[in-house]
């Protein structure tokens, strides 16, 4: 089995066959597994970046460098702000910022009793920090993230 003991491996593959449209389709994703989660990983970041590639890394940022789980207000709140103006204005807020998660895939996980956001394992974290860069050829690093966070 390819999970190698790793189940997030496997819960994430299931997610991802369950998002497809045809029966070739899935076909085509058994026949082309992600090896390990790292690849797994960054699969679920490019598919998921159409659906809001201005807040993905963002988003990845603040909830990464948090101590802890961020309230969906706060999300809100961040994602809100235009680093440099020194004027908030409420018009930026999201109207429906679940809807805006949607660009970071399943590596996101929304504690809906609490209403707070979280990534799906630390794992996350790992990989994020561990040198991935997005499509813009930007490597995450801590700092970066903690910038983006003051």
């Amino acid at each position: 089995m390819r999970s190698q003991g790793m189940f997030l491996w496997v819960a994430l593959q299931i997610q991802s066959l369950c998002i497809m449209k045809t029966d070739d389709a899935i076909r085509q994703a058994l026949a082309d597994l992600p090896k390990d989660l790292s690849e797994t990983f960054s699969r679920i970041l490019l598919r998921s970046e159409a659906s809001g590639k201005p807040y993905q890394r963002l988003i990845l940022e603040l909830v990464t460098v948090a101590h802890r789980p961020l309230t969906m207000e706060e999300l809100r709140e961040a994602l809100s702000v235009v680093p440099g103006d020194a004027v908030w204005k409420r018009a930026r807020l999201f109207n429906d910022v679940f809807s805006t998660l949607t660009c970071c895939g399943s590596l996101i996980v929304v504690d809906e009793e609490e209403l707070t956001v979280r990534l799906v394992q630390h794992s996350v974290k790992q990989f994020l920090l561990s040198g991935f860069k997005d499509s813009t050829n930007i490597a995450f690093t801590i700092d970066r993230a903690k910038r983006n966070m003051i």
